[in-house]
């Protein structure tokens, strides 16, 4: 019994162990052949013969790598602000307010979410080119927080939902309003939902 325990458990370290190296071999590979010269490239060699970090300066400052990325996570940050921006008040509304087409409202906003962004992007390119934002920084912004702002809504209006109401009332009491307990009251006490849509909305 102790023989057959024993070779279990080696059978399961070593298929452990290949499924870990089968794993990670391709970043091994990437980052080995990012440290060769071309003529090595050629050759498929599993380690440099000779460390070169002439790829490495050729990305960085040559082909305008940074820029790039320096544009990604502004078109990003900004997108996520303005989704936050515009998200928190309708997830509000959608959590506390009862008005007329309100589930319908909240109908449409989960069926954009559902929809994958090449359907939108017909009338997308449409809109972008009549205001004029085609091939521009606030194009891509306005592209991004169409798939980006459903997600906020419905992820805070989650939030907002578990926020005791005796909390609103104990504000309503007090003589505050609408607008002033959104801001005041909710969006401090939802610091961890904003956190956590940001990043995956970010991502």
């Amino acid at each position: 019994m102790r023989t057959y325990n024993f070779l279990l458990k080696m059978l399961y370290c070593t298929v452990m162990v290949l499924v870990v190296v089968w794993s990670c071999f391709p970043i091994y590979w990437a980052i080995n052949t990012s440290l060769q010269t071309q003529a090595d490239m050629l050759n498929a060699h599993f380690w440099p013969t000779l460390i070169t970090m002439r790829n490495y300066y050729n990305i960085v400052y040559e082909s305008g790598f940074l820029t790039y990325v320096g544009n990604s996570l502004a078109i990003a940050g900004f997108t996520v602000f303005l989704a936050n921006i515009f998200g928190a008040p309708a997830a509000f509304a959608f959590a506390r307010c009862f008005f007329p087409g309100m589930r319908i409202l909240q109908t449409l906003v989960l069926v954009v979410s559902f929809l994958p962004p090449v359907v939108l992007l017909g009338g997308l390119i449409g809109v972008v080119r009549f205001f004029g934002l085609y091939d521009r920084f606030g194009g891509i912004v306005v592209s991004y927080m169409l798939i980006v702002l459903p997600f906020t809504v419905w992820s805070l209006r989650s939030y907002f939902l578990q926020i005791p109401r005796e909390i609103e009332e104990s504000a309503m009491v007090d003589g505050v309003g609408t607008w002033r307990m959104c801001i005041k009251i909710f969006m401090p006490l939802s610091l961890p939902a904003f956190v956590t849509t940001s990043l995956i909305a970010f991502v």
